[in-house]
């Protein structure tokens, strides 16, 4: 960075919306860097109390069906009902890239059974038809399903992004889920138990980034792969041998 950093600039940037101080602290998250990790620990610390209040939601599907274009027009819906936005186009699938834009690594057999709504897009011009026809039948397929932890019948809606209909009925609904879960205090509950998740994920990947930067282990991994190339040990045996030496 240019200047010494200021924890107080980046805590009143972010929440006064400033992109310039929200895409700063975005960048010192993302670092691997040790002294860029430590004031993104601080920022996250002095702004987490002030969080809580927003609905976060997942928007996915096959490439070509409309991501971009639906995440434009209901975000403008979302915009002229008078609340603020935020969209992070990532694929968190991706074990290779660690996330790559509007990656194309969805299944719709394996979405079906988690997602809280299904939406068709570009049900407009000769489309239409087709469109109302698989809305009816991901209806059918669904109700077909187990009760929801939420108890919250998904919904199956058609839309068309490029000539701005039925957003405003997707807004609804999902606006309906979050009344729903807010009053049977599952919202609540799935945040809690997300904030849990984060704890987790976030000591797995402290233990796993020192275990590599180890000097010592270091050393002996790359012993342990010369005998493995000498097939002198197996795998199992080797991780075993390593964890009784440190």
């Amino acid at each position: 960075m240019s200047k010494a950093f200021n924890i107080n600039e980046y805590v009143d940037g972010i929440l006064s919306s400033s992109i310039t101080y929200v895409s700063k602290a975005i960048t010192l998250v993302e670092s691997t860097k040790h002294e860029h990790q430590e004031n993104a620990q601080e920022i996250i610390n002095a702004v987490i109390k002030h969080s809580g209040n927003s609905f976060r939601l997942g928007i996915t599907g096959v490439p070509g069906v409309g991501k971009s274009t639906f995440i434009e027009s209901f975000g403008l819906e979302v915009i002229k009902r008078g609340h603020k936005l935020a969209v992070l186009a990532v694929d968190p699938s991706s074990q290779l890239s660690k996330g790559s834009i509007l990656g194309d690594k969805t299944r719709m057999e394996q979405l079906s059974i988690h997602a809280d709504g299904m939406v068709i897009t570009k049900a407009d011009g000769t489309n239409i038809d087709k469109a109302k026809l698989a809305r009816a039948e991901y209806a059918r397929a669904l109700h077909l399903f187990p009760p929801t932890e939420s108890n919250w019948i998904p919904e199956v809606l058609t839309c068309s992004s490029t000539e701005n209909k039925g957003i405003a009925e997707v807004y609804d609904m999902i606006d309906k889920y979050k009344r729903h879960t807010t009053l049977n205090h599952f919202f609540e509950t799935k945040r809690a138990n997300q904030t849990k998740q984060w704890l987790h994920q976030t000591i797995n990947d402290e233990l796993i980034e020192r275990f590599y930067a180890n000097p010592q282990i270091k050393e002996e991994i790359f012993k342990i792969e010369q005998q493995l190339q000498e097939n002198l040990i197996n795998p199992h045996r080797a991780v075993q041998d390593l964890f009784k030496k440190i």
